[in-house]
């Protein structure tokens, strides 16, 4: 390990001391759009076309002030706000980095990782000499088939996710894991930059194994997080709710979990409400969805009898809230994932 560290950091290293032309900024390979009065007048969609080459899924890419942002004066090209066709996690390798989303700053230290997904209207600044991020960027169809495989081991974790990263009325555009929080996962994107450098004809499989360590290892550490909420009698953890909810998806209300629990519908509402950001609804709703995935990308069962497996007693309703959530149709999603 000792070895990639020193690579890695040389890496870096001629990252930030490159002279050559800057890099053209393509505007035809954007979108652009106005939006609303709350945040920034305008953004850009950086689409996968303009980062990803076409043999790859994962593109990693170092940023900080380099030296030609000094010379050519590029320094505010960190000022564009901007969102992406694809998923970007990040990594705070040195020193710390500001992300702006909605127009709320947030300072990241080292060691801190965040992940934004598609919608995330967002800019990320790194200030200061020495402030360092690296960027792993997921082509959308990898990340979507890595997280299904993830709801086989941790439903728990992929409710979380689908929540924060899929639903387009979630608040909740990015997902936080402070360096004291995470475990194995700062030094994987390390070696996934290392293995990125190599640029072999295995890189992009290897990357692909080491993203799906990475995001179990988040899983964890959200898991262990949550794990240690109790509710205040009996010292019911949190966990224990969303994992009975998720065993009895199909037919389970608010009222046969407040019994189940001996609390009161009111009290459990709150607590739900209180620990994950979603009300009792949203959460069973995310439980029927990421079973209707597997469903889907798993079995050959007909899509009039699905909806019922799942718990909705309408097919028009179920599809309608499938579609909000992943922006295509139960049929669409079949073709695209199996």
């Amino acid at each position: 390990m000792d070895e990639i560290q020193k690579i890695v950091q040389q890496y870096v290293h001629r990252h930030k001391e490159w002279c050559g032309s800057p890099p053209k900024y393509n505007r035809e390979k954007q979108d652009y759009h106005e939006t609303e009065q709350c945040l920034r007048n305008t953004y850009f969609t950086f689409s996968e076309n303009k980062y990803f080459l076409s043999n790859e899924v994962i593109h990693i890419s170092v940023d900080q002030i380099r030296e030609w942002d000094v010379l050519y004066h590029t320094i505010k090209r960190q000022n564009i706000f901007h969102n992406h066709e694809f998923f970007e996690l990040f990594y705070v390798y040195s020193g710390k980095c500001i992300s702006t989303i909605d127009d709320v700053p947030m300072e990241f230290q080292k060691g801190d990782i965040g992940l934004y997904s598609p919608k995330a209207i967002h800019c990320m600044k790194t200030p200061d000499d020495g402030d360092v991020v690296i960027n792993v960027l997921i082509r959308k169809n990898l990340f979507d088939q890595t997280f299904l495989n993830m709801a086989d081991d941790n439903d728990l974790i992929t409710g979380f996710f689908m929540d924060a990263l899929y639903n387009p009325n979630s608040n909740q555009k990015h997902v936080v894991f402070k360096r004291e929080q995470t475990t194995i996962a700062p030094s994987i994107v390390i070696q996934m930059l290392y293995e990125y450098q190599k640029n072999d004809m295995f890189c992009q499989n290897i990357l692909s194994a080491y993203l799906v360590c990475l995001l179990s290892d988040l899983a964890r550490s959200y898991t262990n997080r949550l794990s240690h909420v109790p509710m205040h009698r009996n010292n019911l953890p949190i966990t224990s709710l969303l994992s009975y909810i998720n065993e009895h998806y199909q037919t389970i209300t608010l009222e046969e979990l407040a019994e189940q629990f001996h609390y009161s519908t009111r009290t459990i509402s709150n607590f739900i409400q209180r620990e994950t950001g979603k009300t009792f609804r949203e959460t069973l709703q995310n439980y029927r969805l990421i079973h209707a995935c597997r469903y889907l990308t798993k079995t050959d069962i007909s899509l009039n009898d699905l909806p019922e497996l799942v718990g909705y007693s309408q097919r028009t309703a179920f599809e309608r809230i499938f579609k909000k959530y992943f922006h295509c149709t139960p049929a669409q999603y079949r073709k695209n994932h199996q």
